[in-house]
């Protein structure tokens, strides 16, 4: 419920144009927005329905974005959210303060924290316990964390047991989901 600050829409050529201008020059129908809040927050929303259209965050990294692309980010909130082309394919990423979140659609992709092929969860808990949330499409998953231990639980809470990880690189491990299981509680060693 914040007000926006600026709307503006992309030229063809790519430059900016207010809503006015969009509207007076037929840019409006390129269906390319972006819209920066009162509160640092910015959107960047690619509804064309064909072409990508690259856009850059706070840090100026560049974003493909796809038909339905999106980019969102707030650097003073710790906010980056994207639907993006990444290495020619679609992957979708969140890491906000409570969260970071991963889809690699399918293929193996590894973003921020995590490594997986479908969608998976992580938030950073007290004392360096990590919890990851295996929510589809995953034959593996990878994660930045130290050596510890990890723990499956199913979907109702109930544990399942431990899990074996392997390191991926160093600072990373990386897991094979048990069956049944939907959350995993990794707990760094002593």
């Amino acid at each position: 419920f914040v007000r926006p600050l600026r709307i503006e829409y992309a030229a063809p050529n790519g430059r900016m144009l207010d809503p006015s201008q969009a509207h007076s020059t037929g840019a409006i129908a390129g269906s390319r927005i972006h819209v920066e809040y009162e509160n640092g927050t910015h959107v960047w929303v690619n509804r064309a329905s064909e072409g990508t259209w690259t856009v850059r965050d706070s840090a100026g990294r560049d974003f493909r974005l796809p038909p339905s692309g999106w980019l969102a980010w707030n650097t003073a909130a710790g906010l980056l959210e994207f639907s993006a082309e990444l290495e020619g394919r679609r992957v979708d990423y969140v890491r906000a303060p409570e969260y970071e979140f991963l889809d690699g659609r399918g293929q193996w992709t590894e973003y921020g924290r995590l490594g997986a092929s479908g969608s998976v969860v992580r938030r950073d808990q007290q004392g360096g316990v990590i919890e990851l949330t295996d929510i589809y499409g995953n034959q593996r998953i990878a994660f930045e964390a130290p050596a510890g231990r990890l723990l499956a639980y199913d979907a109702e809470g109930k544990l399942i047991g431990p899990v074996a990880t392997r390191d991926l690189r160093p600072g990373w491990r990386e897991f094979e989901p048990a069956a049944g299981a939907r959350r995993y509680v990794f707990t760094p060693a002593p």
